[in-house]
């Protein structure tokens, strides 16, 4: 029988070789041996992609609160959750995705200290009265979630470092504001309105943005000061557009670019 090298390798770097999987396949390498069982519970990133999502079938997002039951590493670093749809659902809208609730685990000071990168995908956001913010967080990406105006202004506050902001066709918002903190380290925000809501309002005041990506009605865009700001990038994601309002809007806000994008 040969010999099984790879078993052999220390925990530190067969972590680091799982961590490049997607979980579901990381969890699957437990039935190799006892050496392998307990070895997917340290790795430092957790990746579910692709759940396939249909219209006339739900989606079962147990093995994802169970993982997150079972993970034992002092760090978690990327957390990734994303829902694929399957041949062209994409263009009949609207499309009502099954939202799924983030269990309380993960906003506890274990994850909260570590997670660099987060991106979710039709997911609630929800968190507990205890949350004190990820401290280490640098982007965070939201697609088709479910957030609160409140859950926005807590996501900029209390993370500090995070320098990357996506939100992406996200329920129940009406008034997003991004602004708060005179020591802001975010770069880049995008925004891209759900086009079957109703418009809401998005104000942008951060001092420290260079580069802004937004998708809705321009009217409902509020920009306050940005001095740092070098890209921006617009679609009016409408029929009708207020030329003298986007007029304004490039000699007083945005004459400064180095780079500015305008489309509808």
């Amino acid at each position: 029988m040969e010999q099984d090298r790879i078993s052999e390798l220390p925990d530190e770097i067969l972590h680091h070789i799982l961590s490049f999987m997607a979980t579901k396949f990381a969890v699957q390498t437990s039935i190799l041996s006892t050496r392998w069982r307990h070895l997917w519970k340290f790795i430092s990133t957790i990746h579910f992609d692709s759940f396939p999502y249909h219209p006339f079938c739900s989606i079962d997002y147990s093995f994802v609160d169970g993982t997150l039951e079972q993970h034992k590493a002092p760090q978690l670093h990327e957390f990734l959750v994303s829902t694929t749809i399957r041949g062209d659902l994409y263009t009949k809208s609207p499309i009502s995705f099954p939202i799924f609730d983030l269990p309380p685990s993960f906003y506890a000071q274990h994850y909260s200290q570590s997670l660099k990168q987060i991106s979710l995908g039709c997911a609630h956001l929800n968190p507990t009265l205890s949350f004190e913010g990820f401290s280490s967080l640098k982007e965070l990406r939201l697609w088709r979630c479910k957030l609160s105006d409140e859950v926005v202004q807590e996501i900029v506050l209390k993370c500090k470092l995070l320098e990357s902001f996506t939100i992406d066709k996200c329920r129940i918002l009406k008034y997003v504001r991004i602004f708060g903190r005179s020591d802001m380290r975010l770069k880049h925000f995008t925004f891209v309105w759900r086009p079957q809501q109703s418009p809401l309002m998005v104000e942008v005041d951060a001092p420290s943005l260079v580069s802004l990506k937004f998708c809705g009605h321009l009217s409902r865009l509020c920009l306050g000061e940005l001095p740092c700001l070098a890209e921006a990038k617009l679609f009016h994601d409408s029929s009708a557009i207020d030329v003298g309002f986007v007029r304004e809007i490039l000699d007083h806000k945005l004459a400064h670019l180095q780079l500015l994008g305008v489309d509808y």
